[in-house]
């Protein structure tokens, strides 16, 4: 993952950005994508493209290098896969030793990001995840 992080950083992030996976640096993202993309149609479009990966991952990453969440993926043969927005795509879900755990699809946040335009999608994401994780581990 390391390696991948890096490689889009030199290649899609500006030099000035703060790569450090803090929430600073998820308003920043945000700020890049939208942007880079109009439409979430577009970000759906591109969500195989260097730069759509490279975001997942670092919203992902985000959460799961500090120990809130862990990567999940979900590729099995269920009815309506279409309109499951976990299936096929990587997505994060909180520990929580006790109570229920929270899910988060990286895609479908950049989706909304781009759709919204409010600015503030990634930092919320961020904030949901790590809130869970803070109430049902200590």
């Amino acid at each position: 993952m390391d390696a991948e992080l890096s490689a889009w950083r030199g290649r899609h992030l500006p030099g000035v950005f703060r790569f450090d996976f803090s929430r600073g640096s998820l308003e920043e993202l945000e700020k890049i994508v939208l942007e880079r993309f109009q439409t979430r149609e577009e970000v759906t479009e591109q969500k195989e493209s260097a730069f759509i990966q490279g975001a997942i991952r670092y919203l992902g990453e985000s959460l799961v290098r500090p120990g809130y969440a862990f990567w999940r993926y979900q590729d099995q043969e269920v009815e309506n896969a279409v309109d499951n927005p976990y299936h096929k795509n990587p997505y994060i879900k909180s520990y929580a030793a006790q109570g229920d755990s929270v899910s988060m699809v990286p895609l479908s946040v950049l989706r909304l990001a781009v759709r919204d335009r409010a600015g503030e999608h990634l930092v919320k994401a961020y904030k949901k995840v790590r809130r869970n994780y803070e109430q049902n581990n200590h």
